[in-house]
């Protein structure tokens, strides 16, 4: 009975005790008996006995879906236990590989020779990096919360007119902006250094707008090299034209050709600088001595020798000049070119 009522519910539970009390009366109380209650008195006790019977089945098939609710529960609870673990390393290995990736990028932009500043949507300061505390002449925790433009001067090469920082330029107009200009960052110190700034809207995990970035990168030494080339060239450009001496290149690669303007004027084509095709002054070339200026060329070019070779140039006057040319032919560069002197 009590087996139906856990395993079969409470209807074949209450079937067990009818069954249960049937059989007991008919075997032991009225052998024999197929219908053994035949007076009040067993009607009696059997009726009592199928109550307490239904009550004792009804109370363990409330205690058998109890222990199932219970067991549910359980295993509800233990498969959320196991997924909050799992989500907790989870969480765990992404704040870790978080940790380890902004741990490299500090360690990129902290390397890096330009000056990186970040700001947020109101323009204050979010990050610097080591070049851009040297620029600016402020240690970071001095720029940490301020507002770019209290820290960062920029001012015009050419007007020295104050300009405003890029970043907030980028975040008004929400693109990238890159100065094709220098511009000189007045520091704390009062130091003038020569950049070129760029700049770019941040965004979020929503593709919103969060801040901008700014570049600084120092070009003091680029001009400076641009400066002293600039004189080199002045220098020389000084010393061949007092000198009268022609000077010519030729990349054989492009077929092109420069001519100084003294050059062009000791062959008789005028006062000016010729860059153009090679081919359009080989021409005139005195045709007896093409052939021997073409092999002096190769030889050059394929001996890493010096060029000298001595030619007539045909004027358009009609007027002939004899040039001896002189020069290193120059195989390291790429393309390979040839580069003489002629008087």
């Amino acid at each position: 009975m009590a087996v139906s009522g856990v395993f079969g519910g409470a209807v074949f539970g209450v079937l067990a005790a009818l069954l249960f009390g049937w059989g007991v009366n008919y075997s032991l109380i009225s052998p024999g008996n197929v219908f053994p209650f035949d007076d009040a008195t067993s009607i009696g006790r059997f009726g009592i006995f199928l109550a307490v019977s239904s009550l004792v089945v009804a109370i363990l098939h409330r205690l058998q879906r109890y222990a199932a609710a219970l067991e549910q529960k359980e295993s509800a609870l233990l498969k959320a236990r196991k997924a909050q673990e799992t989500e907790a390393l989870a969480r765990r290995d992404a704040e870790s590989h978080l940790t380890r990736e902004a741990n490299r990028f500090e360690t990129v932009l902290t390397g890096l020779l330009d000056a990186v500043i970040s700001v947020d949507l109101g323009g204050a300061i979010r990050y610097v990096n080591n070049a851009a505390e040297t620029i600016l002449g402020y240690p970071r925790v001095e720029c940490l919360g301020r507002q770019i433009s209290d820290v960062l001067s920029l001012r015009a090469v050419a007007t020295d007119e104050a300009v405003e920082p890029l970043a907030l330029t980028s975040l008004r107009e929400r693109v990238p902006i890159r100065e094709t200009d220098a511009r000189v960052v007045v520091n704390k110190d009062g130091e003038h250094i020569r950049v070129e700034p760029s700049a770019a809207p941040l965004y979020g995990e929503r593709s919103e707008i969060i801040g901008a970035v700014t570049i600084l990168r120092d070009v003091r030494e680029k001009h400076a090299a641009e400066d002293r080339l600039r004189d080199h060239e002045q220098r020389f450009r000084l010393a061949t034209e007092a000198a009268k001496i022609g000077v010519w290149v030729w990349n054989p690669a492009t077929d092109t050709a420069l001519w100084n303007r003294v050059l062009t004027q000791l062959a008789g084509f005028g006062d000016f600088e010729y860059e153009g095709k090679w081919s359009a002054l080989y021409d005139h070339v005195h045709p007896e001595d093409r052939q021997e200026l073409e092999n002096a060329l190769n030889a050059a070019l394929a001996d890493k020798k010096f060029l000298h070779c001595e030619f007539r140039i045909l004027a358009p006057s009609g007027e002939i000049t004899w040039l001896a040319s002189t020069g290193p032919a120059s195989l390291t560069s790429a393309p390979a070119k040839c580069e003489a002197l002629a008087a």
